[in-house]
């Protein structure tokens, strides 16, 4: 329906795991992700347009508290339309991640009243093309796949993920051939919007989605050439 959601198991009146509510955690038809990204397809042209915004892969960090989010945006110019995917982290908000027992009541606050808990991060990679064996290989079955392979490093704060090389703003390999790239999400909280790291709070007040700030992850570098890539577990 054109958001990602997300709901957890808390302990309900009789004691016994059932599922909370679902919350919006982004509203995929309102966020304006890639009206900044900043794309040239040619020397002078006009900026593409972002039109359609789709999560295509997801996978939890070990400990559960962080979730890492593929996005793909299709961009429109005059002529053609293109996709360009861009990974990014959810940190949800510190009192949504503790078990309240199953108390799912909704105060409205104005986000003056907001702490830093009840406000989640959105941290943003870059604008890349991924590599063909990853779309062709990986992504039709990222569900299963995500379970025995990991794109977190063991300190959950850096993921790797394979690039095609050369294209818009991707390093250029010898032969013109894949890459892999690691990118740094460092754990942020939502006071950093107060120092300027993150931007204004978003969805506060509305209906059923969580309130949340996002920012841009630190400049990806190129690791090696490759098509492939996963963690190690320790």
């Amino acid at each position: 329906d054109g958001a990602m959601w997300s709901r957890r198991s808390v302990n309900g009146p009789d004691g016994v795991r059932t599922w909370d509510r679902a919350v919006r955690v982004l509203d995929l038809r309102r966020c304006g992700f890639g009206a900044d990204a900043g794309l040239e397809i040619e020397e002078g042209s006009v900026a593409p347009n972002p039109v359609l915004h789709q999560v295509q892969a997801m996978q939890w960090s070990a400990s559960g508290r962080r979730l890492l989010v593929l996005m793909a945006c299709h961009f429109t110019t005059a002529s053609h339309v293109f996709p360009m995917h861009q990974w990014m982290v959810w940190d949800p908000p510190a009192t949504w991640l503790e078990d309240h027992g199953g108390d799912s009541s909704e105060e409205e606050k104005d986000e003056e009243e907001m702490n830093s808990d009840e406000i989640g991060v959105i941290t943003r990679g870059r604008w890349h093309v991924p590599s063909k064996v990853f779309v062709q290989d990986c992504l039709p079955i990222f569900e299963q796949y995500s379970q025995t392979h990991s794109l977190w490093n063991p300190d959950e704060d850096c993921v790797c993920y394979p690039v095609s090389g050369g294209v818009f703003g991707a390093a250029t390999t010898a032969d013109g051939g894949d890459q892999i790239e690691m990118a740094r999400f460092p754990r942020l909280t939502a006071k950093c919007r107060r120092e300027g790291h993150a931007r204004d709070v978003r969805q506060v007040g509305e209906h059923m989605a969580m309130p949340f700030v996002h920012t841009t992850a630190l400049q990806a570098v190129v690791v090696c050439e490759g098509s492939f890539c996963v963690w190690s577990p320790c």
